[in-house]
């Protein structure tokens, strides 16, 4: 995605719990994306001092940034996995820019969707989409995100909302046995509880206890065991369940016939366990509403730059 009349310097970022992503626009396109772990830096303005000065980029005049958390009413966001809290005026003045807009980052991701290309989109099933209808969009990461795009005279709507934040249901006993163990830890169980990374390494960790194996560190270490680890199948199992049954009910709750789209840095490693997963079945089990889901298209997002595509589509719209 390029706009070659699109003048200036202007920085664009993906910051989520685990990681910042950063990319200086110019010129009609981003430049070279780096990945930063949070956790080696004080804050975010030191993350973006350090990526400017390694690469050599010019300064920017303005920040576009996704930021995985729920946008205040001053435009503030605080990170829900991080607890970073980022003002606009106040990362404007310390970094120097004209103006700092941020944004959810399934907000991005959302707005990122109708500028891929039909190779970026691995569909999942053989439904056909309605082509002004409601797009769904989630995805797992170090949280669940979740948005929607709504078709407008003006074009996509992008919705910014806190989906990942609902309450998670079981569909059988042991589902809910799972949930009723979670829920000594944590109390309430949303669904980014479990439809995570974390999630993840949780749902092994439970059973590792429960088979009286020993358990893991680190999400990463459960989808490299996927095939040739008998727990790591079992945890991915209940993930993708899970997360279909997530997927079907936002696609309801939107109205979803314009498809529903799989975002994020976890999935697109997955799409053997994901194929052969009950993510499908679990989508479409509503009852009398499964015709009506098995008749919504599903889509695998591969596309790394997603959310930029997104900011870039967010950056040219806000222009004089």
């Amino acid at each position: 995605m390029s706009d070659p009349s699109f003048s200036g310097n202007h920085l664009l970022g993906d910051i989520g719990g685990t990681h910042t992503r950063l990319t200086l626009y110019r010129d009609g396109r981003h430049g070279v994306i780096g990945r930063y772990r949070n956790r080696e830096f004080t804050d975010l303005p030191a993350i973006v001092r350090h990526h400017l000065q390694t690469l050599d980029l010019p300064a920017p005049q303005t920040a576009v940034l996704a930021v995985a958390g729920p946008l205040e009413r001053d435009g503030a966001v605080t990170l829900t996995n991080r607890g970073w809290r980022l003002e606009p005026t106040a990362l404007a003045a310390e970094l120097r820019l004209a103006s700092v807009d941020l944004v959810n980052d399934f907000t991005a991701q959302a707005l990122g969707i109708p500028h891929l290309e039909s190779e970026e989109c691995l569909a999942l099933n053989s439904a056909e989409a309605w082509p002004h209808a409601p797009r769904a969009v989630l995805g797992p990461g170090t949280g669940l995100g979740v948005s929607g795009l709504l078709p407008t005279p003006n074009g996509w709507l992008a919705l910014s909302g806190e989906g990942g934040h609902v309450t998670l249901p079981p569909a059988d006993a042991r589902e809910s046995a799972l949930l009723d163990a979670l829920r000594v830890q944590w109390g309430h169980i949303s669904a980014e509880r479990v439809v995570s990374g974390p999630g993840l390494l949780a749902l092994y960790n439970h059973l590792a206890v429960e088979a009286g194996a020993p358990g893991l560190s680190a999400p990463p270490e459960v989808t490299t065991r996927a095939g040739h680890d008998a727990l790591a199948d079992e945890a991915l199992g209940y993930f993708f369940a899970f997360l279909g049954t997530i997927a079907g009910n936002l696609a309801l709750t939107l109205g979803a016939r314009g498809g529903v789209y799989l975002c994020g840095g976890i999935l697109p490693d997955l799409q053997r366990p994901l194929r052969a997963s009950a993510f499908h079945d679990r989508f479409c089990a509503k009852g009398r509403y499964r015709a009506y889901l098995e008749a919504v298209p599903i889509y695998l997002v591969t596309a790394p730059d997603t959310a930029f595509r997104g900011l870039i589509s967010l950056l040219a719209s806000r222009r004089p």
